[in-house]
């Protein structure tokens, strides 16, 4: 297929060049994304009649189809081309002709990219949130049925004073929360749009940015063009919240239910030897996995030496993505640990081999 930059080289690039430029092997999953934005700003560019409705209509169908297409496997992601928004642009010229060429009016690759990595970034921030929502409700559940067990709480590794089993789950139940709060904070960051900062001073074209936010949802839109197409401070805050559940809630619980699955700890009862091992080996595996999630969001966080170092580590063929690469893969892992993980840490008992199979690291999670 032909080269974005194709005209500043002087015949092929070499295929080094090519495999460093690329993205879609990372960013195709954000096809669904892409597709939506470019549906809303033909639709926007018929308003304003910028094109015709005819063209508009011709578009909008292209891209229904593609989404479709790509949805049910029909269409195959085609991993010679750049990016997932070359892609979608080379397969709806190929299918609608010359007037596929016309979705790029009044847009740049700048603004697009910067669009389709909020939009994704709110859907995410929906899932975590879902999925937070669904561990609240196992607590709160587990919370009413022990709320008469009761338990020793403890104090600098010392038993103190007696709680119920109730009492101690709705601990974690307000750290959550908290997140939950945090969570809404960041999508309110996220929910901004770029679109029609273009390159990174707008464009000549009377296009009407307030509507295709509206279209995609959006909250407003970038005050500054230049800042719109270049921030990614909405991506850290999600970023650093998620590593923060990771560190700080779910390892804090894992510490503890290690120490509570201890031999000292007044929370177990008769065990032999054997079964002790089991049980605690099953609990560290768990917590062994949150440890690696957070050393992982730690140090993808710290610079970006040492995120595109992480990068490499995990996939050496593909390009360094800073931020969103190493964020979807840490999403993707927090994903791993369902609500039902919180009934095991109550019983103190794993399965290791359901967990064995739901933390197998995969670039398509």
């Amino acid at each position: 297929m032909a080269k974005m930059w194709a005209g500043v080289t002087a015949g092929n690039t070499d295929p080094l060049a090519d495999d460093f430029n690329s993205s879609i092997r990372f960013d195709q999953r954000m096809f669904r994304q892409d597709i939506t934005g470019s549906i809303a700003h033909a639709e926007m560019l018929a308003k304003e009649e910028i094109i015709s409705e005819q063209d508009c209509r011709a578009l909008v169908d292209g891209l229904a189809g593609i989404l479709e297409d790509l949805e049910t496997g029909t269409l195959s992601v085609d991993e010679s081309c750049e990016d997932i928004h070359m892609f979608v642009e080379q397969v709806l010229t190929e299918r609608i002709g010359e007037t596929g060429k016309k979705l790029h009016t009044a847009r740049s690759r700048n603004d697009q990219v910067a669009l389709d990595l909020r939009m994704h970034l709110r859907d995410e921030c929906d899932k975590i949130a879902a999925l937070i929502r669904e561990l609240l409700q196992t607590l709160c559940d587990l919370a009413e049925q022990h709320e008469e067990t009761v338990m020793p709480g403890y104090t600098h590794l010392q038993r103190a004073q007696p709680v119920s089993f109730g009492y101690y789950m709705m601990a974690y139940a307000m750290m959550l929360l908290r997140d939950l709060d945090r969570l809404k904070d960041c999508r309110k960051r996220i929910n901004i749009s770029p679109i029609g900062s273009c390159a990174l001073a707008g464009t000549t074209y009377d296009t009407d940015r307030y509507l295709e936010a509206e279209l995609l949802g959006f909250d407003g839109i970038a005050q500054n063009s230049m800042d719109g197409v270049s921030d990614r401070d909405f991506a850290l805050a999600l970023y650093e919240q998620d590593g923060l559940i990771t560190t700080q809630q779910l390892i804090r619980e894992g510490e503890t239910v290690v120490l509570k699955n201890s031999p000292f700890s007044a929370c177990r009862g008769e065990v032999t030897a054997v079964d002790y091992r089991k049980q605690r080996a099953k609990v560290e595996f768990v917590f062994d996995g949150l440890r690696c999630a957070s050393w992982v969001c730690a140090s993808a966080s710290r610079s970006k030496s040492s995120r595109i170092s992480l990068h490499r580590l995990l996939h050496p063929v593909q390009r360094p993505d800073p931020v969103g690469y190493i964020f979807l893969h840490h999403i993707g892992f927090f994903h791993c640990f369902p609500p039902e993980t919180i009934h095991a840490r109550a019983s103190l008992y794993v399965s290791q081999n359901r967990f064995t199979r739901e933390t197998e690291y995969s670039s398509e999670s």
